[in-house]
């Protein structure tokens, strides 16, 4: 299954990023897609076939999780807030 058309569909927004997290393998495109559930969407995503680039970590802006899909694609789960919080 897709991992794009697995999550898109299911959650509150995605905006193009201009860079991944550090240590990310990537094709050149990022996207960031905002959850209200980024533990639960990195689930998902892993079982999908994403690979995460780490754990879900916890900053000032809320909860963010960096996965790989099949295709390259780095994709940055973040909480809904996080950019309310941090724009």
């Amino acid at each position: 299954m897709d991992i794009n058309a697995l999550l898109l569909p299911a959650h509150t927004g995605c905006v193009l990023c201009c860079r991944a997290k550090e240590g990310a393998a990537a094709s050149g495109l990022v996207l960031r897609l905002e959850t209200d559930d980024v533990n639960a969407a990195a689930v998902q995503a892993a079982a999908a076939g994403g690979a995460p680039q780490g754990e879900v970590t916890e900053d000032g802006c809320g909860l963010s999780a960096t996965l790989v899909d099949p295709f390259g694609v780095t994709w940055i789960l973040a909480s809904s807030t996080s950019a309310k919080k941090c724009a």
